[in-house]
């Protein structure tokens, strides 16, 4: 089966109310507003194209579900398009590569800056559990890191293409950020 048939609008909404956990085909119907019986030929081919995989619970009452649905993995469908380079491909998702996909998705024009500035803390990621971006910082690229490890003798802020980019090293998130990376 062809991938670009298995992301139509139907199929997509499904997906991404899987993106948030394990659901079973009513929880699906509702949160997508359509029945359970095309929900149910949406999972059918999306578990056939190997995007899903059920899970049987052991549910005997009447009306309540025995299946439950998610991702089988973390994957993304890149397609590419430019003078001399056409391609296609189904890659999986190592934290690392989220982190870069979920960087070239932001639309704030930071994109290239903000890959920069990941790649240099690749060194560090061993000891980091996460990595936030502060989009509300309009004059320099401001990132959160949160780890356990003591790293601000490491991680420093400096400038680069005339950007200040400033880290804070913390234990925690303390206010909604733009995830970028999580281990």
């Amino acid at each position: 089966m062809e991938h670009e048939t298995l992301y139509t609008a139907s199929k997509w909404n499904v997906l991404e109310a899987l993106g948030n956990g394990k659901m079973s085909p009513q929880e699906l119907a509702q949160v997508c507003k359509t029945s359970v019986a095309n929900i149910s030929q949406q999972l059918r081919l999306l578990e056939l194209a190997g995007i899903v995989k059920t899970e049987r619970i052991s549910n005997r009452d009447k009306g309540q579900p025995r299946l439950l649905y998610s991702l089988v993995s973390e994957r993304a469908y890149i397609i590419a398009t430019g003078k001399g380079f056409v391609s296609k491909k189904t890659v999986h998702l190592s934290p690392f590569r989220k982190a870069l996909l979920r960087i070239w998705f932001l639309d704030d024009g930071k994109n290239a800056l903000l890959e920069k500035v990941f790649l240099d803390l690749e060194k560090h990621l061993s000891k980091i559990d996460a990595v936030y971006y502060d989009q509300s910082a309009l004059s320099s690229l401001s990132i959160l890191i949160v780890t356990q490890h003591d790293l601000k003798n490491q991680i420093k802020n400096y400038t680069l293409d005339k950007m200040p980019i400033t880290f804070t090293i913390k234990t925690q998130v303390d206010k909604k950020l733009y995830k970028i990376y999580e281990c």
